[in-house]
């Protein structure tokens, strides 16, 4: 028997779907065949604030011959503008820094774009600074000789914040003319891949994979105190990659992995967090606000797989994300997302859908947008994309949970990067709980 719907006053307008949009698969970046080291992968992207991505390995990725004949191993800087082409400094290996030559010689251990847009990039024992616009070296720093660093931050003075992988090490920070200046903590426990610090320089986070997982958050009054004692937050996420996307301003952190950073291990509690994800955290509340998942690649079994979160960093707007994975060289180490922008509706209705159904766009044929109906009967899983005549996908329009009642999502003819498609026929469809209907739209020009 069909529910009849009463419609309050207030909601006589079309109004928005609430929840989350979600973030969507574009591509592998810059493309399909960016596949090297062996037995390496990412160990750390950022993005600059004219929007370029840059990323590290950890393993070689290059040489140089020395005078005798023989051959160093080196790595390389790579980066590129977001339409994939590269800076002119990409596949950097010597660089200068006051006015002596230097080499990338030691393992790739993080990378960050620091408050200025400047890259702080971690190898090993030293965090060398790149000016975003030219490439050039402009700090180099040693902050225990000899112990491998964790990706490394700084606060809006320019303060440098350091730590190590192994516990049992300092968790220092340095002016930016490399003077010591305190310890967070003087011996930080536990394993740990990444530290990260407020503009403000009051709040330090040293999140920890190890033994007891989570973010071991230090604060402190003002800038001329000591930080005190940590609290510890998100229990259970074994993060080892963080960054603040500049739209929100909140962090966002990997929950671990399937190997050296397991999930949900943290003594007593009880967590749910997934492997292989980038959560967004609300730090004072300790809610997960938002989520981006690795598309895993081949081999499908996860108990196999080599690929390990070592980083995520976002577009200057922060509605483009770039999240990068570590382990072999069967896979693109590093995935591009963005987060959904169409608009979908709820229509206001007398009488309660009794069941699921797709229906035809309007106008078709259309230019350049057109709009696309359907019902939902149940509260579900719903998501709603569009494929060219290949069968390639072009756009999820929606991918998420939607309560009974009717909806229209508007196209515009364009694909997941914004960009107008040609005109032609092209497939939409609709999935939810076991239901699948493919229906044709044609684009005219």
């Amino acid at each position: 028997m069909r529910k009849v719907f009463t419609v309050i006053i207030a909601f006589l307008i079309i109004f928005a779907v609430n929840g989350f949009a979600k973030w969507q698969f574009v591509k592998n970046f810059p493309d399909d065949n960016f596949k090297k080291p062996a037995g390496s992968g990412s160990h750390g992207i950022a993005v600059d604030p004219d929007g370029k991505i840059w990323m590290m390995f950890y393993g070689n990725t290059d040489s140089l011959m020395k005078p005798d004949g023989g051959k160093i191993n080196t790595k390389n800087v790579f980066c590129w503008y977001p339409d994939g082409t590269p800076a002119p400094w990409n596949g950097m290996k010597t660089f200068t820094y006051q006015g002596n030559p230097d080499t990338l010689l030691w393992s790739g251990r993080g990378l960050r774009a620091d408050k200025d847009g400047n890259i702080l990039w971690s190898e090993f024992d030293e965090v060398i600074k790149f000016d975003y616009k030219t490439g050039a070296c402009l700090n180099k720093i040693t902050p225990t000789f000899n112990t491998s660093l964790c990706q490394a931050d700084a606060d809006a003075e320019g303060n440098l914040y350091t730590a190590h992988v192994a516990p049992g090490f300092a968790f220092k920070v340095f002016d930016k003319d490399n003077n010591f200046l305190i310890n967070v903590i003087d011996k930080v426990p536990y394993y740990g891949r990444t530290v990260i610090v407020a503009g403000d320089g009051l709040t330090a986070y040293a999140p920890r994979y190890s033994s007891f997982p989570g973010i071991y958050r230090f604060t402190r009054p003002d800038v001329f105190s000591a930080f005190g004692l940590p609290d510890t937050l998100f229990k259970g996420m074994a993060g080892t990659n963080t960054c603040w996307n500049p739209k929100t301003g909140r962090m966002w952190m990997d929950a671990g992995n399937l190997d050296e950073a397991p999930v949900n291990k943290f003594p007593g509690v009880n967590s749910s967090y997934s492997a292989m994800t980038w959560y967004e955290l609300d730090l004072d509340t300790q809610t997960v606000l938002d989520s981006i998942a690795w598309v895993l690649n081949k081999p499908a079994d996860l108990a196999k797989a080599s690929e390990k979160p070592r980083g995520i960093a976002f577009s200057p707007g922060g509605d483009t994300a770039y999240v990068a994975c570590f382990g072999d060289n069967y896979y693109v180490p590093i995935q591009m997302f963005v987060k959904q922008k169409v608009k979908v509706e709820r229509m206001p209705v007398d009488i309660m859908p009794e069941a699921i159904v797709l229906h035809q766009n309007y106008p078709n044929p259309f230019n350049p947008t057109t709009y696309i109906t359907y019902d939902v009967a149940v509260r579900a899983d719903v998501k709603l994309s569009v494929f060219n005549m290949r069968g390639q996908l072009i756009k999820v329009l929606f991918d998420g949970m939607q309560i009974p009642g009717s909806y229209r999502a508007d196209w515009d003819a364009t694909d997941a990067l914004g960009m107008r498609v040609p005109s032609g026929v092209y497939l939409y469809r609709l999935d939810s709980n076991g239901y699948s209907k493919t229906m044709k739209m044609t684009l005219m020009k």
